[in-house]
């Protein structure tokens, strides 16, 4: 919350005297006052965190039938995540004529809840869940910033992040790292560090380099730069490798500098129709091989296109001796 002046009713209660004020708070307001009760408990700007204490206040026949259609959306999302091993599709098919509602329940409860990550472990779960389930079912990519944000607060506290590091890849953009390497140059050094735990597939990239921060991000932004177009999405995560590589290079991509869809890995071409014939050629490459004429086509195309366009036509022998006489002319 950014100021009181700005909090629910019950917010401010929860704020500034706890969990135990709220609960008695609330449950003397039901008896007393049923209908203010209600009131406090739809308001439009509540948080998910004090639904999520006050639901076991709210079982009651008479009260759920009086919540909002939000508010009685987050609690069965809750049910099903806690007590159903945290499958909320049952949720989504159940209701498809309000799936856009469920959508706007689910970011609610996760762009309000964000700030009291850390309550305990079933609220944590709950968030990790419904922060997967809105990245890959809903491709909300506008979240990114707010997961990353709790990625790195919760690293902080020493909490585990592989759920939530898990949802953050699940976007499949490319773009996301960027999230991660601004954190290069942070001034915290916990960032710095996590964020080189995450970026370690990245040359040059390396918390024994901490005190130089210009260093760290100059390293990631110039490999991010030259390979964005051409990175695939790995699908590797926490659960998996303590090391995960989240993208990879196509270096078949970057050897034709044509974009490449990130998840799909289908390469987005506007050769001509010897492009098999180059392709075939240069997967047949050892692996040097491969990275030196990918570097060298990419940068020579960004440097003279025309010459570029006669270097690509030629046979692939020719490509790696001229690639290798002239490399050093087009760093």
């Amino acid at each position: 919350m950014s100021n009181s002046t700005s909090n629910t009713h019950l917010d401010s209660v929860r704020i500034q005297s706890g969990e135990k004020k709220l609960l008695n708070h609330f449950t003397q307001l039901i008896n007393s006052n049923p209908d203010k009760a209600i009131s406090y408990i739809n308001a439009e700007k509540l948080t998910f965190t004090t639904l999520f204490i006050l639901r076991k206040k709210l079982k009651s026949t008479d009260i759920l039938q009086k919540l909002s259609h939000r508010n009685q959306i987050a609690l069965e999302i809750t049910e099903e995540i806690l007590d159903n091993e945290g499958k909320i599709t049952n949720l989504q098919h159940s209701i498809p004529k309000l799936i856009h509602l469920l959508k706007s329940t689910l970011t609610w409860i996760l762009e309000t809840g964000a700030n009291d990550d850390g309550l305990n472990d079933d609220f944590d779960k709950l968030l990790d869940i419904v922060a997967i389930f809105l990245i890959k079912v809903f491709n909300e990519l506008d979240l990114l910033p707010l997961i990353s944000n709790m990625i790195f607060e919760r690293y902080k506290t020493g909490r585990l992040i592989h759920d939530l590091l898990w949802a953050f890849y699940e976007s499949k953009d490319p773009d996301c790292l960027l999230l991660i390497g601004k954190r290069l140059r942070s001034d915290d050094m916990k960032e710095i560090e996590l964020a080189c735990d995450i970026l370690w597939f990245i040359p040059g990239i390396d918390f024994k380099y901490k005190n130089d921060k210009d260093y760290l991000y100059y390293n990631f932004i110039n490999w991010f730069e030259e390979n964005k177009l051409y990175l695939c999405f790995t699908g590797e995560s926490l659960h998996q490798t303590s090391n995960p590589i989240p993208y990879k290079i196509s270096l078949e991509s970057k050897y034709l500098c044509e974009f490449i869809s990130p998840n799909s890995k289908k390469i987005h071409s506007t050769l001509n129709s010897n492009i098999s014939t180059k392709t075939k050629a240069f997967n047949n490459l050892d692996t040097n091989s491969k990275v030196l004429l990918a570097k060298f086509s990419h940068r020579m195309r960004k440097k003279n296109i025309h010459w570029w366009k006669d270097w690509i036509n030629k046979p692939i022998d020719e490509q790696l001796r001229i690639a290798r006489i002239r490399k050093g002319g087009i760093q």
